[in-house]
């Protein structure tokens, strides 16, 4: 009897290992999957705010406690990317969504507009960019804006300076530098600097 108590106890716990182990190993599994329903959840109701701004709401929170709205939407048709840009650069705005720095010009507008990415999630894909690639910029249902790119930059923070062509429209898309560093480093930045693309009158004779 006691050889039977002592066998049962030890494939008890042996069972019980078993699991704990398997449960360890799901843990990474269960986070991944949460995050990216989080994720999934957030563009949805970002989705649902730019619907709003389009129709002329344009405090339409996604949420309350974001305390933000959309203010444009990015394209960039030949990566297949499309992003809603939200107002501000908060952590919880950029986790979310690119930003735009409220101390810069508008975007779409006359002058020097700055929007930030996470450089591991929405702004990945500006490593991908080059000299001559289009960018759209929408800030309305009828105002969609050309873009093309014309220099990308390395830089130190608050030392860009970019220099306006006359009377244009500029937008900077930066993130943190070097991409595949995990480690937050806001001293080096990786600026796309795209032009709005002017349109000449017809001449007719």
């Amino acid at each position: 009897m006691k050889e039977i108590k002592i066998m049962l106890r030890y494939k008890i716990l042996l069972l019980s290992a078993v699991f704990l182990l398997l449960g360890t190993a799901l843990l990474p599994i269960q986070s991944y999957s949460e995050t990216m329903t989080k994720t999934a959840l957030s563009e949805q109701l970002i989705q649902q705010a730019w619907r709003q701004v389009l129709k002329g709401n344009t405090e339409a929170q996604p949420w309350p406690w974001i305390k933000s709205a959309p203010v444009a939407k990015l394209s960039i048709p030949h990566l297949n990317k499309n992003f809603i840009v939200m107002r501000g650069t908060s952590s919880t705005i950029l986790d979310a969504a690119p930003g735009w720095h409220e101390g810069t010009d508008f975007p779409g507008s006359n002058g020097i507009s700055l929007i930030s990415g996470q450089r591991n999630t929405h702004f990945s894909f500006l490593k991908h960019l080059k000299p001559g690639d289009h960018i759209f910029l929408q800030t309305d249902l009828t105002n969609k804006q050309h873009y093309v790119v014309d220099e990308l930059a390395i830089v130190q923070t608050a030392t860009m300076q970019v220099p306006l062509k006359g009377n244009e429209s500029v937008i900077l898309l930066s993130t943190d530098y070097p991409f595949l560093n995990w480690k937050k480093n806001e001293s080096m930045q990786f600026v796309v600097i795209a032009r709005k693309v002017q349109k000449h009158p017809r001449i007719t004779s």
